[in-house]
């Protein structure tokens, strides 16, 4: 499997330290959190975490409640993975990019997902959101940077950082199956905003 640029030299481990310290980060994963709890996030069935990183939101889903053995957490970058299996030992994380296409058995579904601060950092997203909306059951969460305004791609010759149409992202989820019942977006903290995808189980 090909390596990512967070699999460089040290940079997963500067971002890692960087998330956990920048008060930009902490105001964001606590208004993530708070979200996540006001939408009563499931957490008693299966949990996929697609885009794990060093485990930062295992870490918020085991204080939401999640027991360690519903997870699952996936990420492209073994560096990150390392972080994260050091940290959790108790909880399961596999090496896998989240567009991979089958990322999963065929016809298994967890019953919740979330791709957290995942998407911004791909080419394009079209075939991750049609894999997520795949394995999900019931409720995807999507995470990513957001305005209104057509997509912005950004490209510095290492790592991506675009900003996508809140309205074009909506449409394409609504697009990918007949099992989304609704898709809704709330901008949570600067231009990171949140999709709550709501499925039926065919």
């Amino acid at each position: 499997m090909n390596k990512t640029p967070w699999d460089h030299a040290g940079a997963a481990e500067s971002i890692d330290t960087y998330w956990r310290t920048s008060p930009l980060e902490i105001e964001w994963r606590s208004k993530l959190k708070a979200c996540l709890k006001e939408s009563k996030i499931d957490l008693t069935g299966h949990v996929l975490d697609a885009g794990c990183g060093t485990g930062l939101i295992y870490e918020m889903l085991i204080e939401l409640g999640m027991k360690p053995e519903a997870y699952c957490g996936i990420d492209h970058s073994e560096a990150m993975l390392a972080l994260a299996r050091w940290r959790h030992k108790e909880a399961v994380f596999m090496q896998c990019p989240v567009d991979e296409g089958e990322i999963v058995p065929e016809d298994y579904r967890f019953d919740t997902t979330l791709c957290i601060s995942v998407l911004q950092h791909m080419k394009s997203y079209e075939n991750a959101i049609r894999t997520l909306v795949d394995v999900t059951r019931s409720t995807l969460y999507i995470a990513t940077w957001l305005h209104n305004a057509p997509d912005v791609i950004r490209f510095d010759g290492t790592y991506y950082g675009n900003t996508y149409s809140v309205t074009r992202m909506l449409a394409f989820v609504s697009s990918c199956s007949k099992r989304v019942m609704c898709a809704d977006c709330k901008m949570l903290f600067m231009q990171n905003g949140i999709i709550v995808v709501r499925m039926k189980d065919a």
